[in-house]
């Protein structure tokens, strides 16, 4: 069982872009530029369902952040424009919050 979890998160990617050229139509469609933003939502939806399985950016994710990365990343790979904007909104303000050291607490140097 473990084996084969870890399989799926080394070939998630491979699983899920192709349903992204059934899903998102722009992809084949569209102009290059539209293309290309799709291409960006792809990469930042595939890093936060990254995030989600692995519960770990910077330092290890609350329970709540796991389930929201895990909503960015499906927000990502929405075929609507706004819709996977607000999905890499939500994935990047989860990342700054990550950089963002606690308050009241200072970095140890081992």
């Amino acid at each position: 069982m473990q084996t084969g979890f870890y399989a799926f998160t080394l070939a998630k990617g491979l699983i899920i872009i192709p349903f992204l050229f059934v899903y998102t139509p722009i992809l084949l469609t569209q102009g290059v530029w539209r293309g290309i933003l799709a291409g960006v939502f792809a990469l930042a939806g595939l890093f936060a369902i990254t995030f989600f399985l692995e519960g770990f950016v910077l330092r290890k994710l609350s329970l709540a952040s796991r389930f929201l990365m895990l909503i960015a990343a499906v927000l990502c790979f929405w075929p609507s424009t706004y819709v996977a904007l607000s999905g890499l909104v939500v994935a990047v303000v989860l990342m700054t919050i990550q950089m963002v050291p606690v308050l009241g607490k200072t970095a140890e140097v081992h």
